[in-house]
């Protein structure tokens, strides 16, 4: 996947031609022959993203050049600064951060200095919401934009509010957790016949929305989300996580990217029970979803420094409060 994820983050520059392109493309999709009807579709798709430009949204300059930065080792902090003080939103952006009660006390006089306040990890979060807000500002008759953005914020404070309990946080759990379904997005504007289907068969059998994609498709938004992240540039642990956040295996160790998958399947789980209301009776829901066979493999890790804290209502309520500012409440 590596080679894969090198080469789709290639297609932003131009540097491959484009039967290169589809063959990239079409590696990234399940290609398991399941029938004439699903090959087909597979097919159409593959050749949709790989040859319309406007098929997938195209990364904002300034957060593709972020992401090669965060990619390197060894890269310093006026390094970051050139690329952010050309966007004058986003350094504006982290300015009222380091302003805030957070960082109270602290001072600086320059970008840089900012910069090792703030850390890389508040970087990768305050670059993401503009950049996603940007690229789908277009809304789409057979999509939930506020749901997809409010599920989105949701599942990603999520994910970091779990992660941080068994590690340091990097900025790349809440990037994997808005992400997570940005597949349907581009499913729903790239197939719109299909995805108005899956969605009624979800509405009327309920169940796993994942399991009906695959069924009726032989692919899911989980490779079409991997899909983006790659083509957006971001890093190959969050590409993978995606891939799998439906069906998280081989989870050995806090630092793979199956355990930010795992996790992300969690915090999904948790956020189908908030909806756009409010969590009832969390304590209970929080522990039955933790004894649930799919997340045995989370009480095999090394265990967090105290109990395994889920505040859904705060989580929840950081949500509303994010989408409320972004204006898609």
């Amino acid at each position: 996947m590596e080679n894969s994820l090198y080469k789709t983050q290639k297609l932003f520059l131009g540097t491959v031609t484009p039967e290169q392109r589809l063959a990239v493309f079409s590696s990234w999709m399940p290609n398991r022959k399941i029938s004439p009807q699903k090959d087909a579709l597979r097919e159409k798709l593959v050749e949709t993203l790989s040859q319309q430009k406007d098929s997938l949204p195209v990364a904002d300059p300034v957060f593709f050049k972020l992401q090669q930065l965060l990619r390197q080792e060894n890269v310093g902090a006026n390094e970051y600064a050139s690329v952010i003080e050309s966007d004058p939103m986003l350094a504006s952006k982290l300015l009222s951060l380091a302003h805030s009660a957070k960082y109270a006390g602290a001072s600086f006089a320059t970008i840089p200095e900012l910069i090792t306040i703030v850390g890389l990890s508040e970087i990768r979060r305050v670059a993401i919401l503009p950049a996603i807000k940007k690229a789908f500002k277009q809304t789409l008759p057979n999509f939930d934009h506020n749901l997809f953005f409010f599920r989105g914020i949701l599942v990603a404070r999520t994910v970091e509010t779990i992660v941080a309990q068994y590690r340091p946080l990097t900025g790349i759990e809440y990037i994997a957790g808005l992400l997570h379904d940005v597949g349907k997005l581009i499913l729903a504007a790239n197939c719109p016949t299909e995805f108005t289907e899956i969605q009624a068969r979800h509405k009327i059998e309920g169940g796993s929305l994942y399991s009906i994609e695959k069924e009726m498709l032989g692919f899911s938004h989980t490779n079409l989300s991997a899909l983006f992240c790659a083509y957006w540039g971001i890093t190959n642990k969050v590409c993978t996580a995606l891939n799998f956040h439906h069906e998280p295996a081989s989870i050995h160790d806090c630092e793979s990217p199956m355990f930010l998958a795992g996790i992300i399947y969690l915090a999904e789980q948790l956020a189908s029970l908030c909806g756009h209301g409010r969590l009832e009776n969390e304590a209970r829901t929080t522990q039955e979803l933790l004894a649930q066979p799919a997340m045995a493999w989370i009480h095999d890790l090394p265990a967090p420094n105290r109990t395994l804290n889920i505040d859904m209502p705060a989580n929840l309520k950081f949500a509303k409060e994010v989408v409320a500012m972004l204006g898609h409440a």
